[in-house]
């Protein structure tokens, strides 16, 4: 937030693509460029990326296991006072129940925006949901759900900034 409220970034947007976008743009600015923009204009505006990358399994102090899905973030932002890039890179660990209620407020605050998300199901019905397997096509699934959920109404749902999004 110490970001999106400093008045020396005239200009603040977000941009959001899929996790493969992500590692492309990653690949080509290890190569020399600068995330596969060019200097131009085009260089001028701000980006962020977001992407579910990878999962771990931990315990709690009761001895249950659960899986927590790493949120990883990066906020490319170019200074208009002093024309230098700078990037943010963060990343939070959440659970599959905090993405479901995640969900269920989306869904209480933008209504029919969020019909056809696909969030994916609880699949009670596993029997071993700490599986390789089934972890990483539940990754896979709440990555798709994270990629519309963030471009919801072009960016609506992440414009940190503008007074219509929510905390």
């Amino acid at each position: 937030m110490v970001i999106v409220r400093d008045r020396n970034l005239l200009k603040k947007t977000f941009k959001f693509m899929n996790s493969s976008e992500y590692y492309r743009k990653k690949k080509s600015k290890a190569s020399g460029s600068l995330g596969g923009m060019s200097l131009g204009s085009e260089a001028k505006v701000n980006a962020f990326m977001s992407t579910i990358r990878r999962t771990r399994l931990s315990e709690d102090s009761a001895g249950y296991k659960y899986t927590e899905y790493e949120i990883a973030c990066q906020w490319r932002v170019m200074s208009m006072r002093v024309h230098k890039e700078n990037i943010y890179k963060w990343s939070v660990w959440k659970r599959y129940n905090e993405f479901d209620a995640l969900n269920n407020q989306l869904q209480a605050e933008l209504g029919w925006q969020m019909e056809g998300m696909g969030f994916p199901p609880p699949m009670t019905m596993v029997y071993n949901k700490l599986s390789a397997d089934f972890v990483e096509t539940r990754r896979e699934a709440l990555n798709e759900y994270w990629q519309k959920a963030l471009s919801i109404n072009r960016g609506q749902v992440a414009e940190f900034g503008k007074h219509h999004c929510s905390a």
